[in-house]
């Protein structure tokens, strides 16, 4: 529908259209075909909440497209008190929440899911652990239950070589250093992308990194740039300067680690590099969170750089984390000083979209290797002998670990599920380890609550400043 059409409908009508649907024709054609049906019935993978006042969110789930409605209108839809060609169901249709009577939506995300597991990548992508090692002991951390190694110089040359042969066909790779803190090994790093680079030089590749930055310097720096092509780097938070240092419980008591961090984001932002940032929050450190955003106020224009809130987990009930009944709460009190400070993420990052890839342990394109040199599907597994899925001498082994993750099959309780989309069945390293801390499904599911309010408030307030009234 041409912009100014729309523009005219929504004068008559309180609806306001906050994210409109994806191009789903060609990927649902059943969902969005060109044939009109007689009959239609609101999809299953929409869910409404009410929010506040008069106002309530209509989320659909495959379309991704989201509405705004008054009370009165959404009593329309429930009652169904409004003609077949009345505006607001023209637009709900539209964006795919209204779906013909016949169509079978589990069916299409069924063919959906094989599809996405089936389609072929251009980007082979390669975690790699350079070393378990640390040079700080996060209580949170995931590594800490894995035994402490380094990779030699042979397993380094055996990977290199393994990659090599398995990267045939693609037209690029993505390398992701994990660890441990896999600048402890930033010239092994360089050392095997160097040689990536000799052996197929006609593939291009690019690096992405989880370090807690403290060991970055000059000469890394340019070693990241020029040889590892560097992409983005993923860094962490742990509370404002006293917090963080407390809890990083870096190995060597002589610097700063939290003025050491923001002095090195400053340096990858002035070479092009994206800096995503995220903050651990728990109970004991929410509060830190206004003084962390006045003390990188000069980055968050920056649009190489990203931050957001996220909150610890545990399979363990920590008392001082946010179990999932808190997220709501959580939520919105860190995004609303988010908001405060010039922080005002796109809709895009609050509300996810259908997903169109499973995570890298359900990829075909994606691989784990440790710093011994054993191959895993997922990096948030223990890493040892069980859960290894071959190595990098023997190449990949189709046992039961490999067939467990690449399995698409999903829980009992996940077909009944609205939120099923956007969450294709969670997390199977967490679904090992639920607890009231931690879950495998979607974050966004128990924070839906406080994102709505937010969006309410947000377009509230955009009406308010151009003059415009809502109902």
């Amino acid at each position: 529908m041409p912009d100014f059409i729309r523009s005219q409908w929504l004068r008559f009508v309180d609806m306001k259209i906050i994210r409109e649907h994806s191009h789903l024709a060609e990927k649902f054609p059943e969902y969005f075909g060109a044939t009109e049906p007689k009959e239609t019935k609101l999809s299953w993978f929409t869910h409404c909440q009410e929010v506040a006042e008069n106002k309530v969110i209509f989320y659909n789930f495959i379309s991704d497209a989201i509405v705004m409605l008054s009370k009165n209108e959404y009593q329309k839809i429930v009652n169904k008190k409004f003609s077949e060609d009345s505006q607001i169901y023209s637009l709900l249709k539209e964006n795919g929440f209204f779906v013909g009577k016949d169509v079978d939506e589990a069916a299409i995300l069924s063919r959906h899911r094989v599809t996405m597991q089936n389609t072929a990548s251009e980007t082979m992508k390669v975690v790699i652990l350079p070393t378990t090692e640390c040079n700080a002991r996060c209580r949170y951390c995931i590594a800490q239950k894995n035994q402490r190694i380094d990779m030699t110089l042979a397993t380094a040359e055996k990977t290199i070589e393994f990659i090599t042969k398995a990267s045939h066909g693609y037209k690029n790779v993505s390398f992701n250093w994990y660890g441990g803190e896999p600048l402890l090994k930033h010239k092994l790093i360089t050392m095997m992308c160097k040689e990536f680079k000799l052996k197929v030089p006609e593939i291009n590749y690019t690096s992405v990194i989880t370090t807690n930055l403290v060991l970055f310097n000059d000469e890394i720096l340019d070693s990241a740039v020029t040889n590892w092509h560097i992409r983005k780097i993923n860094i962490t938070f742990d509370g404002a300067e006293q917090e963080h240092n407390s809890r990083k419980k870096y190995l060597d008591k002589t610097f700063n680690g939290y003025k050491r961090t923001v002095q090195h984001i400053e340096k990858l932002l002035a070479k092009g590099i994206n800096v995503h940032c995220r903050f651990n929050v728990d109970k004991n450190n929410i509060n830190d969170l206004s003084i962390i955003l006045h003390d990188i106020k000069h980055f968050l224009e920056n649009e190489l750089f990203f931050f957001f809130v996220s909150p610890l987990r545990s399979e363990d009930n920590v008392n001082d984390y946010f179990p999932t009944l808190e997220y709501n709460e959580m939520t919105y009190i860190t995004n609303s000083l988010l908001i405060k400070n010039g922080v005002v993420p796109p809709v895009d990052s609050l509300v996810p979209k259908l997903l169109t890839k499973f995570c890298l342990a359900k990829s075909k394109d994606a691989l784990v290797i440790g710093a011994d040199g054993a191959i895993y599907r997922c990096n948030l597994s223990q890493l040892n002998g069980a859960n290894a899925t071959g190595s990098v001498s023997k190449g990949v082994v189709k046992n039961e670990v490999y067939n467990d993750f690449m399995s698409i099959e999903l829980q009992q309780e996940c077909f009944a599920c609205k939120f099923l989309p956007i969450c294709q069945g969670g997390c199977l390293e967490q679904r090992k380890n639920i607890s009231e801390t931690n879950s495998p499904c979607n974050k966004f599911i128990f924070k839906i609550a406080a994102i709505s309010k937010i969006l309410t408030e947000h377009y509230a307030e955009a009406d308010d400043k151009s003059g415009k009234t809502t109902t």
